[in-house]
């Protein structure tokens, strides 16, 4: 095949294979790479309930005006950390923008700067744009 060094090993590329074979190790050990532990999806639901139960709360003004305040900055930390952790579980960013965009746009009706049909018709006529419409 080919002629390969890893590390301080080097040799013909089927030496190597039938080497870490033998051995019981492999090459992923060997050069110490170890699978990441992922958050579980049971915290990613309940920080999803939560975001959403909070801009429920902020959406019909339940909170007095001093925890109102609260409750956005709230908001905004709880949508940054389930898109830091979809990131932290998935590593795609396609997916952590999704989540990141979804998160802010939960944020922005709870505050009433948009309505729910606005921010449709928007997703909408962007997807339609990109995609093209029948």
């Amino acid at each position: 095949m080919g002629h390969v060094k890893i590390k301080d090993m080097e040799g013909d590329e089927t030496d190597l294979r039938n080497l870490f074979q033998k051995s019981g190790c492999s090459l992923a050990s060997y050069l110490k790479i170890d699978e990441r532990e992922k958050i579980p999806a049971t915290w990613l639901w309940i920080l999803l309930f939560v975001l959403f139960a909070v801009a429920s709360c902020v959406w019909n003004n339940i909170f007095s005006p001093g925890w109102h305040k609260v409750a956005i900055l709230g908001l905004f930390l709880l949508s940054f950390l389930l898109a830091l952790l979809v990131h932290f579980n998935f590593r795609n960013w396609h997916l952590t923008v999704i989540a990141g965009i979804g998160a802010l746009t939960l944020v922005l009706i709870a505050m009433n700067v948009y309505a729910p049909g606005e921010v449709a018709r928007k997703i909408s006529n962007a997807a339609e744009k990109k995609f093209g419409g029948k």
